[in-house]
């Protein structure tokens, strides 16, 4: 059989499933005070019951939604009042849908909601210890959103000591050492950047940083 066939029987085999999981979808109320906005998305004690066994679908239908809710605020009042109900839904269905956690995250922060954008990173960094890019992206956050130096320093750090970081995270979490008063914190990590980078032109800077801090840099 081709691969061509296999597909759609796949698409054949995966419809029901697909109708199904829209029909229990849609079977779900929230109480909102706009009735027409989102009347059908499920509160989270319903998503059991919901999935039967597919909550990656729940995830993917709720996904949609999300991105079609965040487009129709976007062009017009820029407020997004369920926005956490939706990406905590979502993110319920699927703890490993690491992007929802991000874009829940950046849209929360456009409406300076930065409390539960904080929350839903964190459950983010929770549900995916292993995961260096939500941990960067929650000291990205910090960097630019609160600018609690301190926190995006500890999420950088924890970032950087994970597999497969790459090596500006150690980049930032010195630079936000030295924003959150944390000297030889930062000159330890410049140093091992000036030491260990393949970019002679990162070299330059973290000897820049190291000489600003009143450390001289040591070279292998």
């Amino acid at each position: 059989m081709g691969i061509e066939k296999l597909l759609i029987c796949g698409l054949v085999l995966a419809l029901p499933l697909v109708v199904s999981a829209g029909q229990r979808f849609a079977a779900q109320r929230v109480h909102v005070a706009d009735r027409e906005e989102l009347p059908f998305f499920p509160e989270g004690r319903a998503l059991t019951e919901l999935s039967l066994g597919h909550r990656h679908l729940v995830a993917d239908i709720g996904w949609l939604t999300a991105i079609q809710y965040y487009g129709k605020h976007r062009q017009s009042d820029r407020h997004y009042p369920l926005a956490p109900r939706l990406f905590d839904v979502i993110t319920d269905a699927d703890p490993q849908f690491r992007s929802a956690y991000l874009f829940g995250a950046l849209i929360l922060g456009e409406a300076a909601e930065l409390e539960a954008a904080e929350a839903l990173l964190r459950k983010g960094v929770r549900e995916n210890p292993l995961s260096w890019w939500l941990r960067f992206e929650l000291g990205f956050f910090h960097h630019t959103y609160t600018q609690r130096w301190a926190e995006a320093l500890e999420a950088f750090r924890q970032a950087a000591l994970l597999p497969g970081a790459p090596e500006y995270v150690v980049r930032f979490a010195a630079a936000a050492g030295e924003r959150a008063g944390s000297l030889r914190l930062a000159a330890e990590l410049w140093a091992a950047i000036a030491r260990e980078s393949e970019n002679e032109e990162v070299r330059r800077i973290a000897r820049e940083r190291l000489a600003a801090l009143g450390v001289e840099a040591r070279t292998p």
